[in-house]
Formats: structure tokens, C-alpha cells, sequence
């Protein structure tokens, strides 16, 4: 109550069946308002609201309101409820009614007691067919200035594709001669990120596999593999059927009879594997580094250590593993570097969440607890694909191909691979292997400037200002915390690598700065790469 200049820009409201029992008994007609809350003390019978209610905006007095770029799904009620409220900008907004709730009289509609001036215009209504002759862009209420123009009302195409059902993962993966990209598995910039393991695509069989990258195109930490039969005998590596997207990935090594599915979380994520063959089932786990490394699993429960670093040697940094199994193993072996978990001796299904930390074995236990409270991989993956398509969503396109619009979605989702956010709780470990508090500016790593500096760099400064600031401040720690004081260039989780030359990250501080973005130290900056250039 009381508020004004309110802005409320590019954000999604989604249905997540919450109950919204903000006030006692039944307010059916306020179940899709967002309340801003009332200062105390609350009037009798309107107590404290409930959040994560559905979508819609529920006001008191306020003035001078803007909502814009936002998408509401499957709103209740009202999407705007007021009483006075004082110039109400709504424009270029979607609202989606897909039909899996029936509306309401009010759904879709705008109430106020009173108001001024109120601006609904450029807004779309996206409505499943059934729902055409149900909701449009109704005003009630007293409204002496109001704007009612170029609304629309399209038909939502059951089926239709969203963002992320565009990506595709394979472009860009067959590559004889340079690296390529891969079929990566991970959240928007998030710290744990799953390679599927045929390296080039074009590998008829594989190695092994590995819990985690962490690093971009580096082969990963904790290699593994499942085997059935003769847990002694060689892995046949052969694989087939594989199915790759942002939010999950699935393959089938048809050598071994085994299913693998793998659905990713921030700092987490959860491996499920399905052995068809009757006979002995195990997962065999070594480590990269094989003279720190080690693998435990006691019980359910499954601890870990490796050690990424680059090709040289010199940089490296500890990698903490906390897991659990859905069922408890019926034996495990450790010989030849190989810690070997096995389980029941017919066909079964065995779950593994797990999560990884570069701070503590201690902390790793705790981002599993905080993310990964069981083994739902439906609900998982569910999340990941819910949280790409509101990134991805923030780019809308018109026109063109479905072919044009997959290369572009695809080309925009690669940009989210690096660089990866790997603040634990407020903390991190630097280049000093000290850990550090964060200050409420997350810390990133992880970037190939000389690849990242035309591009994504600025386009991060449109789409996530604020993120694109904190990968600078990153830089500036990392400078300040190498052992050599420069400005990194290919900075990994474990240093920087000093690859290629030139400094990169001058144009990207420069361009970031030139327009307005201002939450990194750049005098602290140009003081470091003014150091590394006399060095």
C-alpha cells in the first residue's frame, strides 16, 4: 500500500498449483493476485498472504505502474486488481491460457475501484481454442483516462513449440579437425554441467563417461561407467539411442544392456540406470587424478575427490563429490584404481543424486541437501526445461523458418554454457585456493575471451545486466588473487590458463562500462590490466 514507481519488467508468472490461502476463509475471487503486503498491523481478518501464489498483481494505493515484457500463464482471476491506483502502464505483455485450469468470469481481466489514467495496449492473448469465447482484456471499475488499444487474441496451437524445443544439441558436435561442441546437460551458467560422453559423435563406442565438467570442452572429473555381467571384464563402451536436450539427456549402451538418464540441477544433478540383463549389475567409479583421487561409497551413500587441472600441470583445483543411491549396494570393491558399487543380480533400477562443491566435502553435502531432496527426475528435469524456456523466452522471434529458428535458439542457448556461476553459499575458492566471502556479487569462471569477447559478452549486457557485472567483478578478484597478478584470459576454476594472446577482457570491460554498467571494480580493473601489460 502506498508504493510508487513501481516497474515490473520481463518477468514470468507461472501456475505452480500453490494453494493461496493468504487470508482466512474462501477468497476464490482473490486466488490469482500476487499480494504486495499491507503494513502492519493487518486489519481483522485479513492476515499475513501465503506467497507463490498464481499469477496476477493485487494493489493497494499505488501509483505510476509499469508492467511490461512480462508473461503470465494460466492466470485464475484478474491479472490486475486496484483500488485507487494512479497511471497503470500494461503493454507488450502475453498472457497464456493453456486449459489446464478452467477459467474464471474474471480470468484474464483488469478491476479496479477507482483509477486515473490506464494504459492495456500491445498485450497478447494466447487462448487454447475452447477458451476463445471466454477471456479477453475486460476492464471494470471507474476509469476516467483509459487506453484500450491493440490488443490481440491468438489461438494458442495445441502443441506448439517453446524455446527450448528448438535446441538443438547435436550442431555443431562432428568436427574432424577442431574441437567441437557438445551435447551439454546443465542449467543456464550453472556449476554442474554433463558432457554426453561420445566425444565427437561419431565415436561408435566410448571410454568411459564422467559425473562432471568443469570445464568448457575438458573431458571431466570422476570418469565412470555402469556395467552388467562380469563386473572384471573390460566396459564394451558401444552405445545407441541417445537423446540429448538442455533439461535432460538419455542413452543406452546396448553392449551392457543399461539405460542411462541424467537430469541436471544448479550444483546437482541425478543419474538414473536402468540394467535390463539378469546377472550382476555394478558402477564402476575411478578418478582423473589417480594419486589424490579416491571414490568411497559406504551404505547409500557415496563420497569423492579428484582434481581438474590444465594439460600443463600448474593450475588445479580440488573437486569435491557427495552422492547417494536410491537402494542400498550389495557389495563394494576396491582394486586397480576402480571403486566398484554393485547391486541386486537381476534386472533393476538404481538412482544416483549426487552433488559437487570446489570449497569443502562439507559443503558439497550441503548443496545436495539444499537442491536434491530425492529422486524425482521427472520433477528435475521438469525445472531445468521451466527455467530454460523463461531464458530463452526472453528473445522472442517472428517469421522464418523452423530451421532458422532452431539454428538461432540453439546458437542463443550455447551462450549460457560459460561463464559457470560458482558461488557455494556465498563463498568461493579462488586462485589463491583461499575461500572467499562474495560480497552479494556471485563469482563466475570459466571463459575463452578471445571467443566470448565480440558476442556473448555483450550480448550478456543486454540480456543479464547484472550477471554480466558480477562476471567482471570476477575477473577483477581473479586478478588480484593469481599468484602473478594478471588479468586471466582463459580463466578455468583452477587458474587461468594463458592461452592465446592479447587482453580481451579490456574490450569487454570497456564495452560493458560504455553502457552504464557499473557493479565491477574498473578502476581496481584497468589497474590490473595495466600490471599484466608492464609484466
Amino acid at each position: 500500500k502506498g508504493t510508487r514507481d513501481v516497474v515490473v519488467r520481463g518477468c514470468v508468472f507461472e501456475h505452480t498449483n500453490f494453494a493461496a490461502d493468504w487470508r482466512k476463509g474462501d477468497a476464490p475471487e482473490f486466488e490469482t493476485a500476487v499480494r504486495f503486503p499491507r503494513p502492519k498491523p493487518y486489519p481483522p481478518g485479513n492476515d499475513v498472504f501465503t506467497a507463490k501464489l498464481p499469477p496476477g498483481f493485487d494493489l493497494g494505493f499505488h501509483g505510476d505502474i509499469l508492467i511490461e515484457n512480462c508473461r503470465f500463464v494460466d492466470p485464475l482471476g484478474s491479472l490486475f486488481r486496484g483500488d485507487p491506483v494512479r497511471n497503470l502502464i500494461f503493454r507488450n505483455n502475453v498472457i497464456e491460457l493453456t486449459g489446464a485450469r478452467p477459467p474464471r468470469e474474471m480470468t484474464g481481466s483488469f478491476r479496479f475501484g477507482a483509477a486515473e489514467e490506464v494504459f492495456i495496449t500491445g498485450n497478447r492473448y494466447r487462448l487454447a481454442p475452447a477458451l476463445r469465447e471466454k477471456v479477453a482484456p475486460q476492464v471494470f471499475g471507474t476509469v476516467p483516462g483509459l487506453v484500450l488499444r491493440d490488443n490481440r487474441i491468438e489461438a494458442a496451437t495445441a502443441g506448439a513449440k517453446e524455446p527450448v524445443d528448438y535446441v538443438n544439441t547435436a550442431i555443431g558436435s562432428v568436427s574432424h579437425m577442431l574441437v567441437p561442441t557438445f551435447r551439454t546437460v546443465q542449467r543456464p551458467n550453472a556449476m554442474f554441467r554433463f558432457n554426453g560422453p561420445a566425444g565427437q559423435f561419431t565415436e561408435d563406442r566410448v571410454g568411459t563417461c564422467h559425473l562432471f565438467v568443469p570445464g568448457h570442452r575438458d573431458p571431466g572429473v570422476f570418469p565412470f561407467y555402469p556395467k552388467s555381467g562380469d563386473v572384471r571384464a573390460g566396459w564394451s563402451g558401444t552405445w545407441d539411442q541417445e537423446h540429448a536436450t538442455p533439461y535432460a539427456y538419455d542413452v543406452y549402451f546396448d553392449g551392457e544392456g543399461v539405460k542411462m538418464s541424467v537430469a541436471p540441477g544448479e550444483k546437482a544433478g541425478l543419474f538414473v540406470f536402468a540394467f535390463e540383463r539378469p546377472g550382476a549389475h555394478a558402477l564402476v567409479f575411478k578418478t582423473k587424478d589417480r594419486a589424490r583421487g579416491r571414490v568411497t561409497a559406504k551404505g547409500r551413500a557415496l563420497d569423492g575427490l579428484d582434481v581438474y587441472g590444465n594439460y600443463r600441470g600448474d593450475i588445479h583445483a580440488d573437486v569435491f563429490l557427495r552422492g547417494e543411491f536410491d537402494v542400498e549396494p550389495t557389495g563394494v570393491t576396491v582394486e586397480k584404481g576402480r571403486t566398484v558399487v554393485s547391486f541386486a543380480e537381476a534386472p533393476c533400477t538404481v538412482r544416483l543424486r549426487l552433488a559437487l562443491s570446489y570449497v569443502s566435502a562439507e559443503q558439497a553435502a550441503r548443496n545436495l541437501a539444499a537442491e536434491l531432496p530425492d529422486f524425482d527426475f521427472a520433477r528435475l528435469s521438469a525445472e531445468a526445461r521451466a527455467v530454460w524456456n523463461r531464458t530463452l523466452g526472453q528473445v522472442e522471434v517472428e517469421g522464418g523458418t523452423e530451421d532458422e529458428k532452431s539454428v538461432f535458439y540453439t546458437a542463443l542457448w550455447r551462450t549460457y554454457e560459460r561463464m559457470v556461476n560458482v558461488t557455494e553459499e556465498g563463498r568461493y575458492r579462488g586462485y589463491d585456493h583461499q575461500v572467499h566471502e562474495t560480497g552479494g556479487a556471485d563469482y563466475y569462471v570459466d571463459d575463452w575471451t578471445w571467443d566470448t569477447y565480440r558476442a556473448a559478452h555483450p550480448l550478456m549486457t543486454i540480456l543479464r545486466p547484472k550477471a554480466e557485472g558480477d562476471k567482471l567483478q570476477s575477473y577483477v578478484r581473479m586478478g588480484g588473487e593469481n599468484k602473478e597478478g594478471w588479468m586471466p584470459v582463459f580463466p578455468s576454476v583452477a587458474g587461468d590458463r594463458h592461452s592465446m594472446v592479447n587482453r580481451h577482457p579490456s574490450v569487454m570491460m570497456l564495452d560493458a562500462w560504455r553502457k552504464g554498467i557499473r557493479n565491477f571494480d574498473a578502476k581496481s580493473a584497468f589497474e590490473i590490466i595495466d600490471r599484466t601489460e608492464e609484466t
